[in-house]
């Protein structure tokens, strides 16, 4: 043995590995959820500028506001969290390839909502 062993794969580190992946696609699940409950409360897809989705109802309003915190996420997690899982890790298989999932997948998230092939995006900034 070179170095010292890895500590072993715990629950707490599934969990923390979970949250971070999950995190990092939170802006188009949460933007997802925002209209498919739009679409449920009007009826119809909403439009932009014509269905602002602050108004729609209660429960729009509370995704309206995750929706927002978490595209605030994207500035931060193809940064921090790879730095964190790769120094956490001890370079361990798993946590490599966690830490590469973050950082791969807010950047993917940013392609996925730059298509916007609904004009999800537009009638959310509306």
């Amino acid at each position: 043995m070179d170095g010292p062993t890895p500590a072993p794969w715990t629950t707490v580190h599934s969990a923390g590995a979970v949250a971070s992946l999950l995190l990092c696609v939170a802006p188009v699940l949460l933007l997802a959820l925002e209209w498919g409950a739009a679409c449920l409360v009007l009826g119809k897809p909403p439009e932009p500028m014509i269905d602002d989705p602050k108004s729609i109802g209660p429960l729009s309003s509370f995704l309206h506001l995750l929706t927002g915190l978490s595209f605030l996420s994207l500035f931060v997690t193809p940064f921090t969290l790879p730095v964190i899982w790769w120094k956490k890790a001890a370079d361990t298989p798993r946590s490599n390839l966690i830490a590469v999932g973050c950082f791969i997948l807010p950047i993917a998230t940013i392609f996925i909502l730059r298509e916007d092939p609904w004009s999800i995006l537009s009638w959310w900034f509306d």
